[in-house]
């Protein structure tokens, strides 16, 4: 298929108020996802920043959810916060998680924990923390959202 077949279909498929994570990941270049546009451009990865950066290559629908939470966290904090709180932190994380540098779950970081409470995202490795581990990311969601450990 062409380019610009591929550009049409996307165009004929895009639904803005779309829920339906596969057709986000049928999508050739553009969708949406829940009244958020995606654009799909690289390999595998995604982020969030005004719409939701996904990799051509994604095949994760849990990807997709957790992206719409980082759009949730940004709603929350506002964008300069967010900024500073989930996009920045989360960016230099994931460049030490892909080059195997981060000594920790790069989704038990408080940040990335939140937007899969938040998008719905349910992780089968959350089970392998121990509880001190869960307590650590309790607590550090707590501080990331200003409201103190007890």
């Amino acid at each position: 298929m062409r380019f610009l077949d591929k550009l049409k279909e996307d165009k004929l498929n895009y639904f803005k108020a779309n829920d339906k994570e596969e057709k986000v990941l049928n999508a050739h270049y553009f969708s949406s996802y829940k009244n958020t546009f995606v654009l799909k451009t690289g390999k595998y990865s995604g982020a969030y920043l005004f719409f939701i950066w996904m990799g051509k290559k994604v095949s994760d629908p849990q990807l997709i959810k957790h992206e719409y939470g980082h759009k949730l966290q940004r709603k929350r904090l506002g964008f300069i916060k967010y900024i500073g709180k989930v996009f920045i932190p989360s960016f230099i994380c994931h460049r030490l998680w892909v080059k195997n540098k981060l000594p920790y779950s790069y989704y038990s970081l408080p940040w990335e924990y939140e937007a899969d409470n938040l998008g719905g995202v349910k992780r089968e490795n959350t089970e392998l923390f121990t509880d001190k581990e869960k307590l650590r990311v309790k607590n550090l969601i707590k501080l990331f959202r200003n409201e103190g450990v007890k």
